[in-house]
C-alpha cells in the first residue's frame, strides 16, 4: 500500500493509541498508506475501530485491532504485549489518546482533574515506558500535544497543563531514547476538525479560523502527514522538539 512519494514505511510496525476517530484515526490511515503495519488502539468503540482497520484494508494496507483503558497502568503494558503478539516488534508509535475537559481554576472539580492528568499525562509517560524497552533500535515516537501546551486559553487550564507536560516527557525521551537512535518528538496541532476541537460552537470555530492566518482551521490529515514525516527517514534529524501545527495561529 505504499504511495509512490518519498516517505516509504513498507515493513514497519506501528501503533497509534485512541485511533478509532479525529486525528488519530487518520494518523493510522496515512501510516498505512506508506505501507506501514498498524495497531489500531480503542478504548470503548469497537465499531468505530473496525471501520477504521476496514477502510486501511481497503486500500491495500494491513491493520489490526486492540483494545485497551489506559486510565488502568497494567492495561498499557498489555496492550503492548498484544500489539507484538499481533505484528511483532514495533518501530512507531504514536501516543495520540487523549480527552478534553475545561474550566476555570476556580471550578475545577476532582475528577475532570483525575481523568485528565490519568489520560493526558500518566498514560503516555507509562506508553513512553514501555516503548522505550521495546522498540526496535531506529524507532519513532511521536506524542499528540496541543498548542495550548504552549499558548494556553481561559478556561483550559489542567488540560494545557498536561499537555505542556507531555511536551517534557518528549523532550526527556528524546534525551534517553537516544542512544538507540530512537527519535521522540511532540506534535503540537492548532484547532483541528475532526478532533476535540468539533465539540466548540461554530461561532467558536469561525472565530479561530479568522484569528489564524490561512484562514481556516486545520485537517485531521495536515497533522497525519506531519506525524508521517516525523517518523520518516527525511525527518530523523527532528528530535527532542515541539512542532506546532496550526496554521500560523499561536504567530
Amino acid at each position: 500500500m505504499a504511495e509512490s512519494s518519498e516517505i516509504n514505511l513498507s515493513g514497519k510496525k506501528a501503533l497509534v493509541t485512541g485511533a478509532s476517530g479525529g486525528i488519530g484515526k487518520h494518523i493510522a490511515i496515512a501510516l498505512a498508506k506508506r505501507g506501514a503495519q498498524v495497531v489500531v488502539h480503542y478504548g470503548g468503540n469497537a465499531e468505530a475501530a473496525e471501520e477504521v482497520q476496514q477502510e486501511i484494508e481497503k486500500q491495500g494496507g494491513e491493520a489490526i485491532c486492540v483494545q485497551a483503558d489506559l486510565t488502568q497502568a497494567d492495561q498499557i503494558e498489555k496492550l503492548y504485549d498484544d500489539a507484538e503478539d499481533a505484528v511483532g516488534t514495533l518501530d512507531i508509535v504514536i501516543n495520540n489518546a487523549g480527552v478534553p475537559g475545561g474550566s476555570l481554576l476556580t471550578d475545577l472539580d476532582l475528577e475532570t482533574v483525575d481523568n485528565l492528568i490519568n489520560v493526558n499525562f500518566r498514560a503516555v509517560a507509562l506508553s513512553l515506558q514501555q516503548a522505550g524497552k521495546r522498540l526496535n533500535d531506529g524507532g519513532a515516537i511521536v506524542n499528540i500535544s496541543s498548542m495550548l501546551g504552549t499558548r494556553p486559553l481561559p478556561g483550559t487550564s489542567v488540560y494545557s497543563a498536561t499537555k505542556a507536560a507531555v511536551d517534557v516527557l518528549s523532550k526527556m525521551a528524546a534525551r534517553e531514547f537516544g542512544e538507540r537512535q530512537i527519535s521522540v518528538n511532540s506534535l503540537s496541532p492548532g484547532a483541528t476538525l475532526p478532533g476535540m476541537f468539533g465539540r466548540g460552537t461554530a461561532e467558536k470555530q469561525q472565530a479561530f479560523a479568522d484569528a489564524t492566518p490561512l484562514k481556516r482551521l486545520g485537517k485531521a490529515e495536515d497533522i497525519a502527514e506531519m506525524a508521517v514525516f516525523l517518523v520518516s527517514e527525511p525527518g530523523r534529524w527532528i528530535n527532542g522538539s515541539v512542532v506546532t501545527a496550526d496554521g500560523g495561529y499561536s504567530v
